[in-house]
């Protein structure tokens, strides 16, 4: 039940700004400094922030309606949240980065891989 639950609260989220983030990729500069200079650039955020993250809300919504894929689907969730939480608080110290969007994003990252963590653990026994 509490899998269920988060893979449906974590599919609206990746989706939802998924698809924000294509349709509005400037709303980036504003919110995390980042900028396309031409039209490649903004292929790349559309791709990149729309495309991708919009991909992982609908991996996210599969494994929230099949109880099959619930283990997989956390299980690559944790992956994505540890690479991108871990990688994102080095940088943040090496570049004494203090923002809030990056203290944020890490935040939310780190404390949804422990989630992910902790419901694999209770799927486990």
């Amino acid at each position: 039940m509490w899998a269920t639950l988060f893979l449906y609260v974590t599919a609206i989220a990746w989706a939802g700004y998924g698809i924000y983030c294509f349709l509005q990729p400037q709303i980036l500069g504003s919110l995390a400094g980042l900028a396309a200079t031409n039209v490649t650039g903004a292929t790349e955020l559309r791709a990149m922030y729309g495309g991708a993250q919009f991909g992982i809300g609908l991996m996210t919504l599969f494994g929230a309606r099949e109880l099959r894929l619930q283990r997989p689907t956390l299980l690559g969730l944790a992956c994505i949240y540890g690479g991108l939480g871990i990688s994102r608080a080095i940088a943040a110290l090496l570049g004494h980065d203090v923002s809030v969007y990056t203290l944020g994003a890490a935040t939310f990252e780190i404390t949804s891989l422990l989630i992910c963590v902790a419901l694999l653990r209770r799927i486990e026994r």
